[in-house]
C-alpha cells in the first residue's frame, strides 16, 4: 500500500528545504539559537529588463481573481480533478525528472535560450490550453472558498495530506509549462499559467495546517521566480498592480496557526477527561502510550521501542513527587490527587503546564504582522527556556516550528515586495529613459518597503546597472535567508516598447 506522509513527516521535509538543514524536527527551533554565527552569503539575480510603463487600464493584469469575478464552487474538488489521471501519472513523471540535477536545472533555472523543449513538451503536454485539466485549474482560480476537507479534529497529527506534495508537483508542471511557452514567444499563454499557479499557492494556503500554509507559500515562490523570467523578457508588461494583488491578499497562516494550538485535542481525545474526572489505570495508560507513540513519529530522538508501560511507569514514578506538589499549588485538594492513578496526575502536570506554554506561544500571533515580528525573539525565548525546565513535558516538545513558518510567510512577502519594486523601477525608466538615482524618486506608484525592517530596499545606481538589496536581519531570532540582490539592466533600445501582450491599438 502506498504510504501518504502524515502532517509532522511534511512538515519535517518541507523544514529541511525551506531551512536548507538536515537536521530539522518538529522542534526546529534547535537548529538556530540567538547569538549564533549567521551565514555570510548573498544571492545575486542579474537581470536585462525593458522600461515598462504602467498598463492601459491600470488593472490589465490580475494575479488573483477579484471578488466582482469570482464563482461561488470549491476550489478543492477541483484541484482533485486536475491532479487524477486514467493513464500514467502526468506529475509523477515529472517528478522523477528531480533527481537528475542537470536536467532540472536546465528546465527550471537556465537561460531560456538553453531550455530542452522537445522534454518540456514532453512532459507538460497535459497542460495545453484546450485540454480539460487547465480548464478545472482555470475554474478553480474563480472560485470563492477552498475547503480541503482535511480530518484534523478527528486524526490530529496523523491526518495524512496527500495533496500538500501533490499540489508541489502540479506547480512545478504548471511553471514549466510556463517556462515553455515563454521561450516559443506566448507570453499571453504564460502569464494565464502563472496566474493559475498563484491562484493554487494561495488556495492550499488555506488549509488548516502550517504544512498546507508552507506548501501554498512554497508554490507562489516557485511562481515568483518563473515571474522574474517573464518580467527579463523583452518588452513584457509592466506587473506592478498583478503584484500588488499578492501583497494584499498573501498566504495566511493565522487560521492554520489556530488549528496548531489544539493539534494535542485533536490528536489524543481522551486528553479531554484527564482533568474532568479521575481515570482507571488502564485510561491512564492509553492516553500515556498514544503520547509516546505520537512522540515516535515527529521526534529527532524517538524513546525506544520496547515495552510502553514500562517506559511510561518508570517515568511516572519519578515525576509523581513533582506532579503532586505542583497541583497542590495548582488548587487540587489532596484527596483529589490520591484518587487519581499516578500516570493520570504527571499527566494532567504536564497538560497544565502546556496548556499555559501554549498559550504564551500563540498568543503573539494574534498581533499585527509588525508587532509580531517586534516578538519573536521574546516567543522564542520563553518557550526555549519553557522547554529547558520540562514545563509540559513531550507536549511542549511537540509545539510546532511556528517560528520558521512565520519567517516562511515574511520571507514570501519580501520577494513579492522586491518584484514590485522591479515593477515600479521599470515604470519610472519608461518615463525617463533611465533608472531613477534614488528610490525617492519615483512617484508614479508607492515604493513598497522590506516586510521584515518596514524600512525601503537598499538601492544603489552605478554604470547604468541599479541594483536592489534586501540584506538579512542579524538581529532576528531567525535568518529570513542570505542576502538577495537584484542586478538590473536596462535594453537601450526597448525604451519606447511597451507591451509584448495585447499590444494596445
Amino acid at each position: 500500500m502506498r504510504h501518504h506522509p502524515s502532517i509532522h513527516e511534511i512538515l519535517f521535509a518541507l523544514a529541511v528545504t525551506l531551512l536548507g538543514s538536515t537536521n530539522a524536527s518538529a522542534q526546529l527551533k534547535a537548529l538556530w539559537a540567538p547569538g549564533d554565527p549567521q551565514p555570510e552569503q548573498i544571492e545575486v539575480i542579474k537581470l536585462t529588463v525593458s522600461p515598462a510603463a504602467e498598463p492601459k487600464p491600470a488593472l490589465k493584469y490580475r494575479f488573483l481573481v477579484p471578488p466582482v469575478d469570482q464563482i461561488h464552487g470549491n476550489a478543492a474538488t477541483l484541484y482533485y480533478k486536475a491532479m487524477i489521471f486514467e493513464g500514467p501519472d502526468q506529475i509523477g513523471a515529472l517528478a522523477k525528472l528531480e533527481s537528475d540535477d542537470e536536467t532540472d536545472h536546465l528546465l527550471f533555472e537556465a537561460p531560456l535560450d538553453q531550455l530542452p523543449q522537445e522534454k518540456a513538451e514532453e512532459v507538460t503536454a497535459w497542460l495545453r490550453s484546450d485540454q480539460g485539466y487547465v480548464l478545472w485549474l482555470a475554474k478553480a482560480a474563480q472560485c470563492d472558498g477552498c475547503d480541503w476537507e482535511d480530518q484534523i479534529r478527528e486524526q490530529g497529527i496523523y491526518t495524512l495530506l496527500p495533496q500538500a506534495q501533490k499540489s508541489r508537483s502540479l506547480a512545478r508542471a504548471i511553471a514549466l509549462r510556463a517556462r515553455l511557452l515563454m521561450a516559443q514567444h506566448k507570453p499571453d499563454e504564460a502569464l494565464e499559467l502563472l496566474r493559475l499557479n498563484y491562484a493554487l499557492g494561495e488556495n492550499l494556503g488555506k488549509g488548516t495546517t502550517l504544512v498546507q500554509s508552507l506548501v501554498g507559500l512554497a508554490i507562489q515562490n516557485l511562481t515568483h521566480e518563473q515571474t522574474r523570467t517573464f518580467i527579463s523578457l523583452e518588452g513584457s508588461p509592466n506587473l506592478y498592480w498583478a503584484l500588488t494583488d499578492l501583497a494584499t491578499q498573501p498566504v495566511d497562516i493565522r487560521e492554520a496557526l489556530s488549528y496548531e494550538s489544539r493539534f494535542w485535542d485533536f490528536t489524543i481525545h481522551e486528553l479531554a477527561d484527564i482533568d474532568r474526572r479521575v481515570l482507571s489505570p488502564d485510561e491512564a495508560l492509553t492516553v500515556a502510550t498514544k503520547l509516546l507513540e505520537a512522540q515516535r513519529g515527529w521526534s529527532i530522538h524517538p524513546p525506544q521501542r520496547g515495552e510502553p508501560s514500562l517506559q511510561i511507569f518508570a517515568l511516572a514514578v519519578s515525576l509523581y513527587p513533582q506532579a503532586r506538589s505542583y497541583l497542590l499549588n495548582a488548587g487540587y485538594t489532596a484527596e483529589r490527587i490520591e484518587a487519581m492513578p499516578v500516570l493520570q496526575t504527571v499527566l494532567l502536570m504536564w497538560w497544565k503546564q502546556f496548556q499555559l506554554v501554549r498559550d504564551d506561544t500563540f498568543k503573539w500571533f494574534s498581533l499585527p504582522d509588525d508587532e509580531v515580528r517586534q516578538n519573536l525573539t521574546r516567543s522564542e525565548d520563553d518557550v526555549r527556556a519553557a522547554a529547558l525546565q520540562g514545563k509540559g513535558g513531550i507536549f511542549t516538545d511537540a509545539l510546532p516550528a511556528i517560528q520558521a513558518c512565520v519567517n516562511a510567510q515574511f520571507r514570501h512577502q519580501r520577494e513579492t515586495n522586491l518584484l514590485r519594486t522591479v515593477e515600479a523601477l521599470r515604470m519610472y525608466a519608461a518615463e525617463h529613459g533611465r533608472w531613477p538615482e534614488k528610490l525617492d524618486d519615483i512617484t508614479q506608484v508607492p515604493v513598497p518597503v522590506d516586510p521584515w525592517t518596514q524600512k525601503p530596499f537598499d538601492y544603489s545606481l552605478k554604470d547604468g546597472v541599479a541594483s536592489l538589496e534586501a540584506p538579512h536581519t542579524p538581529k532576528a531570532p531567525w535568518p529570513i535567508d542570505a542576502d538577495q540582490r537584484y542586478e538590473l539592466t536596462l535594453r537601450p533600445a526597448d525604451a519606447k516598447t511597451h507591451d509584448i501582450s495585447s499590444q494596445e491599438k
